[in-house]
């Protein structure tokens, strides 16, 4: 990969990587009219377990290991969320 590369494996198997993931592609799908009903905190923890689930290695994933990836997509998830907030009370 070169140096201009935003998103690699490892950068998305990483809490940093995962949380801007989520916040781009919350950003692009919100305000469409499907998705516009569902609050942004929800599908921002949608989108981060479809990430965290996406980037596990398939077929080992047993219960323990399921429960952990599902668990970091929500860390990930609220990470971006609290980080896009913290953006918004900055512009007030």
């Amino acid at each position: 990969m070169d140096s201009l590369t935003t998103f690699t494996q490892t950068s998305l198997h990483s809490v940093g990587g995962q949380s801007l993931a989520i916040l781009m592609v919350v950003q692009l799908l919100k305000d469409l009219p499907i998705l516009h009903a569902i609050p942004t905190r929800a599908l921002a923890v949608l989108i981060g377990m479809v990430i965290a689930l996406a980037m596990a290695t398939p077929f080992s994933l047993n219960l323990p290991d399921l429960t952990l990836t599902l668990l970091n997509g929500m860390v990930a998830a609220m990470a971006a969320v609290g980080g896009w907030h913290l953006v918004q009370s900055g512009k007030q």
